[in-house]
């Protein structure tokens, strides 16, 4: 709809006029520099909405330890607009909203980041108080329950695990090792593992092995995207015999349901008026069949829909495209 140099190509608002008086409604006015300040940061704040949904979707990583630094991309982009006239009102409603869902922060968000090693519980408690300071949501007395709740679960998977042989293991490589996003690097010097931990045990002191596991300090680089978290409790599971269960048993569960659903819209697509003879078994192959091979391919929960892209982009009347006047 605009020209190489920025303005609105007038073909396109005649060709909309044109539309719009056919259906009685008044024509098209010329957008405002206002009008396109906040589309902008409105196509900002989608934006992050967008990454968040596709990276909570994905089934070829952990996505339990990736829910909370979602969280706090949406805060701070918040915060970032919330003193802007223009966008005030919106921005309000959305932190309202906000704020009925992430008041209470689900327990297996925080399980998620506190057995990821560049974080922990210290971190995972910086991390609520960046949201909390962000939004006015104080998360104290969650922490202190999440705490609890910590230790009660690795006791049960202590007793169940009792028997499992910790054979000695070096320590970790530090080079090789991430940091945690720039947030956590802006944590005090104060505020350290031990500080935290300290407090959790004198009331768990049999749970030495996750005691050892919040006051070690894992040192990183600044490599974050190729670093593994199953590869990383899979190497030192012999160092943290019982806490690597219970981390693997945290970080294989989904936080979205996209995958699920996607499971149930095909069967609709499968079991249709043409095709209502078939039986379980054969619904339950095909699905799988289809499945198998899309893992095969790599395009398991696919979120891109490149014929959406296509008819998207035939919508623009952009001088040299050539898209309408070849159609034309």
């Amino acid at each position: 709809m605009t020209l190489p140099d920025g303005t609105v190509d007038p073909r396109a608002k005649c060709f909309y006029n044109m539309k719009l008086a056919e259906s009685g409604c008044p024509p098209v006015q010329s957008l405002t520099s206002d009008d396109w300040y906040v589309a902008k940061i409105f196509v900002e704040l989608l934006k992050v909405f967008y990454n968040a949904t596709v990276t909570l979707s994905g089934v070829y990583y952990p996505t339990s330890s990736q829910a909370i630094h979602q969280i706090v991309e949406m805060s701070d982009l918040l915060n970032t607009y919330r003193e802007d006239d223009m966008l005030d009102p919106a921005v309000v409603a959305m932190e309202t909203k906000f704020k009925k869902y992430w008041s209470e922060m689900p327990f297996l968000y925080a399980l998620g980041v506190i057995v990821d090693p560049r974080i922990k519980l210290a971190g995972l408690e910086y991390l609520l108080e960046f949201i909390g300071n962000k939004l006015s949501v104080y998360y104290s007395d969650q922490i202190t329950d999440i705490r609890n709740k910590l230790f009660k679960v690795f006791s049960i998977y202590e007793r169940r695990f009792s028997g499992v042989d910790t054979k000695p293991s070096p320590e970790p490589d530090t080079q090789s090792l991430p940091t945690s996003w720039s947030i956590l690097k802006r944590r005090k010097k104060g505020k350290s593992a031990s500080s935290s931990s300290s407090t959790t045990r004198s009331a768990a002191s049999s749970s030495a092995e996750l005691n050892r596991f919040l006051e070690a300090q894992f040192d990183a680089d600044e490599n974050t995207e190729n670093f593994d978290l199953l590869l990383w409790w899979k190497t030192y599971s012999y160092r943290y015999p019982v806490l690597s269960h219970l981390a693997c048993d945290i970080l294989v569960i989904p936080v979205s349901s996209v995958s699920s659903e996607q499971a149930f819209s095909r069967s609709g697509r499968i079991i249709e008026p043409r095709r209502n003879c078939l039986t379980p078994e054969m619904v339950e192959v095909l699905i799988c069949v289809r499945d198998w091979e899309h893992a095969r391919k790599r395009m398991q929960n696919e979120m891109v829909d490149q014929q959406f892209i296509q008819n998207f982009s035939n919508l623009y009347v952009d001088e040299g495209s050539g898209s309408n006047q070849d159609q034309n």
